[in-house]
């Protein structure tokens, strides 16, 4: 039998996660990124850490709206693959920038999957 549950804190851990990401590849700063998104430092700490138990569909939909992505790469896709995804953005210069700068942070997102890694190793033993 399939288990057709949906896990709403293994979704707000990956939107965590590619929050986190998408903000080291903007190079910001988590106090910048909250003040921009009306949110307070703390909030947006529990949002990356994905340690907030109710965040809502409107608030995913203002993130996914500042990172020029959709809520189904936010929520569903590993960061990986929104580097991959073809976006036109304005076209031109601008998109070969945004190129650029989702390349540099594919760096931190490795970073960030092996500090998970060794965080669940620490918790299997």
């Amino acid at each position: 039998m399939i288990n057709n549950n949906i896990d709403i804190i293994a979704l707000i851990r990956i939107a965590g996660r590619n929050i986190e990401a998408l903000r080291n590849i903007k190079k910001k700063s988590v106090e910048s990124l909250a003040q921009e998104l009306g949110l307070t430092k703390e909030e947006l700490i529990g949002i990356e850490e994905g340690i907030v138990e109710d965040l809502s569909l409107k608030k995913l939909s203002e993130i996914a709206n500042y990172f020029n992505c959709t809520l189904q790469q936010l929520l569903d896709l590993q960061i990986v693959q929104i580097l991959n995804h073809s976006q036109y953005i304005a076209g031109g210069d601008r998109e070969v920038k945004y190129t650029q700068e989702l390349k540099g942070g594919y760096d931190e997102y490795i970073k960030h999957l092996k500090e998970e890694i060794h965080e669940l190793k620490k918790t299997k033993s």
